[in-house]
């Protein structure tokens, strides 16, 4: 081992952990933290001239710093393509015609029941089943009580059972 490798061991002994802590509390993932800093030193063994004895640690810190900032960028980039990219273009629908027309049905059956009911009940039952609003917070902008809105909850879900079952039959 020459003495620029055992140098750099030596300096990925000394700082590994506190630049490890640093990634990960950026980033998130201490598994990936590990990496970019094992990354970090083996591209700096692999680039071939040894800097300069106080330079050394200055590029291991910068040089990470760089590689977090690379990661947090490529993720934040995968993200945004994977927002854009729709659920039917990752996997798309298997369902035979039948089986879609079938669902179109039903659905533009539920629509209609779901107008039969008042339309405070209708609005809460939306908001929790399809917005995923909290009670609490529907009570709030309603200015009803939390058992008030599940009340109306209870109310569309009764509705929606009984006109879907006398559908059915």
């Amino acid at each position: 081992m020459s003495n620029w490798s055992q140098r750099l061991a030596s300096l990925f002994r000394d700082h590994q952990k506190h630049l490890e802590n640093r990634v990960a509390r950026n980033i998130n993932d201490r598994e990936a933290a590990a990496d970019i800093v094992q990354d970090v030193f083996c591209k700096v063994l692999n680039h071939g001239s040894e800097p300069a004895a106080d330079e050394t640690v200055k590029i291991l810190y910068i040089s990470t710093r760089n590689a977090m900032i690379d990661h947090i960028r490529t993720a934040h980039r995968r993200q945004e393509i994977m927002g854009l990219v729709a659920t039917e273009q990752i996997m798309p629908s298997v369902l035979p015609p039948d089986t879609i027309m079938e669902g179109k049905q039903s659905l533009q059956s539920f629509e209609k029941i779901l107008l039969e009911l008042g339309v405070t009940t209708r609005d809460i039952f939306l908001l929790r089943r399809v917005q995923n609003m909290a009670n609490a917070d529907i009570a709030r902008k309603y200015g009803i009580s939390v058992s008030a809105v599940e009340k109306h909850i209870a109310r569309a879900m009764r509705h929606c059972q009984k006109r879907m079952s006398d559908l059915s039959e």
